[in-house]
């Protein structure tokens, strides 16, 4: 189910501190990379952002800080007039926990700390520590002789939800391929899993203001026994099902493709130009649902997550884009 109002009101329901303690056992608003020591292993890492009400007490005091600061520099300097205005006062509500039920608001993830959520649902609850390399090794005449090697399977924490409850999300990611927005997911023979997502938002291109979209597919396949979580997300991309989609089911294909012995074929591929036709431009020329895809669009009501794991949201079109993949 992608519908907005219905998490709006589960998510009050559930309560922000329940989503926070859950968002925490997955790693959302920290650090993903981490060497054994603990100490973090890429340095533009970003940490996102998870929401609370300790999170907005902390960001508010903060604030307070820094205008103290400014305003005890403003008269030290001598300066003459209206004081700045005092920043407005926040505290948190249900419509901010309305908000963070859908993934809107405040909260920031990276497509990692997605991935490493999607691996927990597939795996059956277990957290896991993501790694970039497996190790790092030298070339000497005797052979290659390891380094320093990074330690593989390293468990973060545990979902704490029963294993019938993650059975069911699975089956839900399954249905979102097989009937749902991720259509264009599905691989032939492999049971992908996942969900699509497209969160609306303004940027600024070309000196002006214009609609734009970051959309999104993560997911894991096969649905049984597991191998594969995968998460794409295409700044600028019309929807999670029509742009990203359809690249996690060429990734997926050439990854089973390789499993059978069959090496991919390496080719030159010329960059893409522009935006995926994603963006309103500034002139108007473009406008999501009128183009050749215009069945298809897929805009949505906007959030990026729905409920406690499929916090994804996009509306309810099949997607489409079918001339971008193959039939298989």
């Amino acid at each position: 189910m992608s519908c907005n109002t219905f998490f709006y009101q589960l998510g009050v329901r559930t309560g922000i501190e329940s989503m926070t303690d859950m968002a925490k056992r997955i790693g959302f608003g920290e650090r993903m990379l981490l060497t054994p020591e603990g100490q973090p292993e890429l340095a533009g890492e970003d940490p996102g952002t998870m929401p609370g009400k300790k999170w907005m007490e902390d960001r508010m005091a903060e604030r307070k800080k820094k205008y103290k600061e400014r305003i005890e520099k403003w008269v030290a300097e001598g300066r003459q007039g209206s004081r700045p205005p005092p920043p407005a006062v926040e505290r948190w509500s249900d419509g901010h926990t309305a908000n963070t039920s859908i993934g809107q608001g405040y909260v920031r993830v990276t497509p990692l700390q997605m991935t490493v959520m999607m691996s927990a649902v597939a795996n059956g609850g277990s957290v896991y520590q993501p790694r970039l390399v497996q190790g790092v090794a030298v070339s000497t005449e005797a052979g290659v002789k390891p380094v320093r090697e990074f330690p593989a399977a390293v468990k973060r924490g545990d979902l704490g939800v029963k294993p019938a409850n993650l059975a069911a999300i699975g089956e839900g990611l399954r249905a979102v391929v097989t009937e749902g927005t991720g259509k264009n997911a599905a691989v032939k023979d492999v049971e992908v899993a996942g969900k699509t997502g497209s969160a609306q938002f303004t940027t600024r291109i070309g000196g002006g203001l214009v609609k734009d979209t970051r959309t999104w597919f993560t997911g894991f396949a096969p649905l049984k026994e597991p191998k594969y979580a995968i998460t794409v997300i295409v700044e600028g991309g019309t929807s999670g099902g029509t742009t990203c989609a359809p690249l996690v089911s060429e990734i997926l294909f050439k990854i089973f493709e390789m499993e059978k012995g069959i090496p991919p074929a390496m080719v030159y591929q010329a960059p893409v130009v522009g935006h995926f036709h994603g963006v309103t431009a500034s002139d108007g020329s473009y406008v999501p649902g009128a183009g050749p895809t215009a069945a298809d669009d897929n805009d949505g009501d906007g959030g990026v997550f729905d409920g406690i794991f499929n916090w994804f949201d996009e509306g309810n079109n099949s997607g489409a884009g079918r001339g971008l993949r193959r039939n298989r």
